[in-house]
């Protein structure tokens, strides 16, 4: 006999019984879903059960999903998630017809820009490219570099707390973050002290998402049990397909909020 309309769904406990209907059994978990906590009871429609079937008992949740393991290390992004970026420098230099999205492409997707990020010695190659793809004309090298560096160099106050909350909780501190040898200098008197490992492209010779950037973070601190703070849809998916516990955020306040909802157990 089908459930009559409105009635209850039961959450699987320790097993299905056969004689439940298909309707009443647990729906497989949800990415990012949030579960009851420890202790609370599972809710249970006032409505009651389907007729000839016996009313469920309340299960605590606690009883069916331990607790997560504490994190090996934290691993945080840099660009993005710590440090915050600012077209304004870079706006004046730019052809009218250059928008935002056109800026992104060619730090994405241009092999000048890659290169940039993955050895110390394409900055001049790459500034060359960008004044030739992007720039008004007179645009030299050396401006539109500095315009760069003054992209990518704002580190709130959030961004310092996030690492003080992580810090503060006596698990490993790793980045892990496809930049260079022109942001990284000005970004590391603010933001290397309190890292353990600092994983970057431009030292490693591997960007984001390929499998080489998180090996050699897997290298450091063990492949079990890390928890990865980016902005970037594509590294998040690269990197929960290894098995970590990735999270998409967009900045600081979004890194503090999950630790708001962190047990360190």
């Amino acid at each position: 006999m089908p459930p009559r309309s409105g009635a209850a769904l039961l959450l699987k406990t320790k097993g299905e019984r056969a004689d439940r209907p298909a309707s009443w059994r647990r729906p497989p978990p949800c990415a990012g879903s949030i579960l009851p906590r420890s202790g609370e009871f599972l809710p249970l429609r006032s409505d009651g059960p389907p007729p000839g079937l016996p009313a469920p008992t309340p299960r605590r949740y606690a009883a069916t999903m331990p607790p997560l393991p504490r994190p090996a290390a934290f691993v945080f992004d840099l660009g993005g998630v710590l440090v915050q970026f600012d077209e304004a420098p870079l706006r004046p230099l730019f052809r009218p017809e250059v928008d935002s999205a056109s800026f992104w492409r060619f730090v994405v997707e241009s092999r000048e820009y890659r290169a940039f990020e993955l050895g110390p010695d394409g900055t001049e190659a790459m500034g060359a490219a960008a004044v030739a793809t992007l720039c008004r004309p007179g645009v030299t090298v050396p401006a539109f570099l500095d315009a760069l560096r003054r992209w990518a160099d704002t580190v709130t106050p959030e961004a310092i707390a996030c690492v003080e909350r992580a810090r503060s909780l006596g698990i490993p501190l790793a980045m892990l973050s496809n930049t260079n040898p022109l942001h990284w200098p000005g970004l590391a008197p603010r933001l290397a002290a309190p890292f353990d490992h600092l994983v970057l492209s431009y030292r490693t010779g591997h960007l984001k998402p390929s499998p080489g950037a998180f090996a050699a973070v897997e290298a450091l601190v063990g492949a079990a049990n890390l928890v990865f703070f980016d902005d970037n849809a594509h590294n998040v998916a690269a990197a929960a397909a290894r098995g970590w516990r990735a999270v998409q955020v967009r900045g600081p306040a979004d890194v503090l909020a999950w630790f708001d909802t962190f047990d360190a157990g």
